[in-house]
């Protein structure tokens, strides 16, 4: 199952259930921080996958954003 995702500079990656009624730019308005990337993810063997882009933000996923994901919900290293 895939889900929606932005990209923030101030809170990383926001990910949502993809729905038709809730668009990339509806999260990245309530996010007020700038977006700097955007598209679609899902998870294969614990690692995010991210593709796509979003028309609404007229805006691609960026080719480092599935690492950083999979980095940012690994959260710190103890």
């Amino acid at each position: 199952m895939s889900h929606k995702y932005i990209r923030t500079k101030n809170h990383g990656f926001i990910i949502w259930p993809r729905n038709d009624d809730l668009w990339h730019v509806h999260i990245a308005r309530a996010a007020r921080s700038e977006v700097v990337s955007a598209g679609f993810v899902f998870f294969e063997d614990g690692e995010a996958v991210c593709y796509g882009e979003s028309e609404s933000l007229k805006m691609k996923s960026d080719s480092s954003d599935s690492a950083a994901l999979t980095r940012q919900l690994a959260g710190p290293c103890k």
